[in-house]
């Protein structure tokens, strides 16, 4: 059975299985090994040939998540021929996120099409879906057999079962002549077998158990909201209904405040909220995400990259080539500088002329206002951290590589779980320990923030 790389999120939206997410570390490491037998260790085309048509039953036995590599790295590095262990860490550190990224996009446009027409497909029934779900059990369950016109479960393993004992047992040489399964037993199961009566059909079956049960049966009858001039004999031995009475009609409205007027005058009278106090709120509202982080950042980017070549005629051309949403963005960041520097905003009356001018509702608004809080945070941590550890001995041109690759690992998308590990690897890189460790601490401290930010599932 073949198995999904993409799957249906809650949202309607693709994103890979965790047998997805396992093919994309397998072909990433793939190609980042091949690169490295042939850039960093020189070997010979032949030599690296050999190694890579045994390199997929490598990875595939030994590799099934993310930490494995991890965890593994040392056995990966032998495989190769690669004695200096912290050189091979620090090139799989400094090239698998970027890799991992180019795979995912080319294995999704692959396999999209396929997803769509399963998930999508008009035509598809449940029947689909058990297979797809339970075909597997299908095929290691025993077969049925008729005992009595009864459909029950064999004690013989099925044909799958018995291919795969056979295998498993072909590996053992002492194989002992008492597990054979005696003549007579065999001769007796298949009498057993072809006695079974076969002239019933599974309707004639169900009549002779059930067909008393049948005929002893009231038959059924409609009844309606008027009396029938001839009621039937059900209906006849029935105590007879009430009849049924029709009030005068009456609004829904008007029927409602007759009904629940006291409750009404009783409940506190409800206060509607203005956006400043819904946008102080400890959580985001509950709608999806409008923005990504790597894109609140390269916005961010361009702004200052305009501020210090003093070119506002650029800075507007390109201000007004954006889309309303990053407008919106850009527009909330100012206004949340303004009022960090002790600025009074009023935010109900701002927002609203900004929901007019770009067409954006005020609860995708409050969203973006949240994002961009949360975002400040993260990305002036990052950068914080990284500064700190510089004159420790963190190598600039290492921060530099790890500063666009930590704008990624943070992104608001993926499990924390994944992020974790995929941290672990951004961090090899630093081949020093002393001061790896204790950036990673530093990082994973902010992952967690970031998981209760977000939130990352």
């Amino acid at each position: 059975m073949t198995k999904d790389v993409l799957i249906k999120n809650e949202n309607g939206s693709y994103v890979f299985s965790s047998y997805g997410e396992s093919l994309t570390y397998y072909h990433t490491m793939r190609q980042l090994l091949g690169h490295y037998m042939q850039k960093g260790l020189m070997l010979p085309p032949e030599k690296i040939q050999v190694k890579i048509e045994t390199l997929k039953g490598f990875l595939e036995t030994n590799f099934q998540k993310l930490d494995d590599y991890l965890e593994k790295m040392q056995l990966i590095s032998q495989y190769i021929g690669e004695s200096n262990e912290s050189r091979f860490s620090a090139f799989i550190g400094k090239n698998f996120m970027s890799s991992l990224e180019r795979i995912k996009a080319q294995l999704y446009q692959k396999e999209i099409p396929r997803a769509k027409h399963k998930f999508e497909n008009p035509y598809r029934t449940i029947s689909d879906d058990l297979l797809e779900a339970y075909g597997a059990l299908f095929q290691k369950s025993a077969p049925l057999k008729l005992n009595g016109g009864k459909a029950e479960a064999s004690d013989q393993p099925s044909a799958n079962e018995q291919t795969s004992e056979i295998n498993q047992t072909q590996k053992i040489d002492n194989l002992s002549p008492q597990n054979a399964v005696p003549e007579t037993a065999a001769a007796e199961s298949a009498a057993e077998y072809h006695a079974v009566d076969y002239s019933y059909v599974p309707g004639e079956k169900l009549l002779e158990n059930y067909g008393g049960l049948f005929q002893q049966a009231k038959p059924l009858a409609v009844l309606k909201a008027a009396v029938e001039e001839k009621p039937s004999e059900m209906t006849q031995e029935q105590p007879k209904e009430a009849p049924l009475v029709f009030e005068e009609k009456k609004e829904a409205g008007i029927r409602l405040l007759e009904k629940y007027m006291t409750s009404f005058q009783q409940a506190p009278p409800l206060k509607i909220k203005s956006f400043t106090e819904v946008s102080s709120q400890e959580h985001a509202p509950q709608i999806p995400r409008q923005t990504l982080f790597k894109n609140y950042v390269s916005l961010l980017s361009m702004v200052s990259k305009y501020t210090r070549a003093n070119d506002k005629e650029g800075y507007q051309k390109w201000y007004a080539s954006l889309a309303p949403l990053h407008k919106t963005v850009l527009s909330l960041n100012n206004l949340q500088k303004r009022e960090e520097r002790g600025e009074n905003i009023n935010w109900n009356d701002i927002v609203s002329k900004m929901s007019g001018q770009f067409k954006v509702p005020l609860d995708k608004i409050q969203k973006i206002k949240y994002e961009n809080q949360s975002y400040a945070i993260i990305l002036k941590e990052i950068q914080q951290t990284l500064r700190k550890f510089q004159p420790q001995g963190l190598d600039p041109s290492i921060s530099q590589a790890l500063y666009g690759q930590l704008i990624n690992l943070f992104e608001n998308k993926d499990s924390y779980n994944i992020k974790k590990s995929e941290l672990k690897i951004i961090l090899l890189q630093i081949s020093n320990a002393q001061i790896r460790e204790p950036i990673e601490t530093a990082f994973f401290e902010l992952l967690t923030k970031a998981k209760e930010m977000y939130p990352l599932p």
